[in-house]
C-alpha cells in the first residue's frame, strides 16, 4: 500500500484561485450559461480527465490533490501541466443540456 499525503488544494492546477471549491471553479468557468449544463456530471468528468493527466501517484479527490509521501517536489512541478492537457470545453460540450 502506498502512503499518500495532501499536496494541496485544486488550486495547484490553476492560477485562478477565486473559487472556493473545484465545483465552483467549473461553474465559474461556464459563466452565465452554467444552468445549460449538467454541472455535477461535468465536474465529475473534468476531475476524471485531470486525474488521467496527473503524474502517476497523484490524484485530485474532491478539492484536494494527494500524492506519495514524502512530498515529491518534482511531482509538484508536474501537476499544473495536467490542467493544460485537458480540454474543458470539449468535456463541457458533452454535458450541455441544450444540445
Amino acid at each position: 500500500m502506498t502512503t499518500t499525503t495532501k499536496y494541496g488544494e485544486y488550486t495547484l492546477l490553476t492560477e485562478d484561485a477565486t473559487a472556493q471549491t473545484f465545483t465552483e471553479y467549473v461553474v465559474g468557468a461556464l459563466g452565465d450559461h452554467s444552468e445549460d449544463y449538467d454541472t455535477a456530471a461535468l465536474t465529475d468528468a473534468y476531475r476524471a480527465a485531470l486525474n488521467e493527466q496527473l503524474p502517476t501517484g497523484v490524484t485530485l479527490v474532491g478539492d484536494e490533490v494527494f500524492g506519495p509521501y514524502p512530498v515529491d517536489a518534482a511531482l509538484c512541478e508536474q501537476i499544473p501541466a495536467a490542467w493544460d492537457a485537458v480540454d474543458f470545453w470539449a468535456i463541457a460540450e458533452k454535458h450541455d443540456r441544450t444540445a
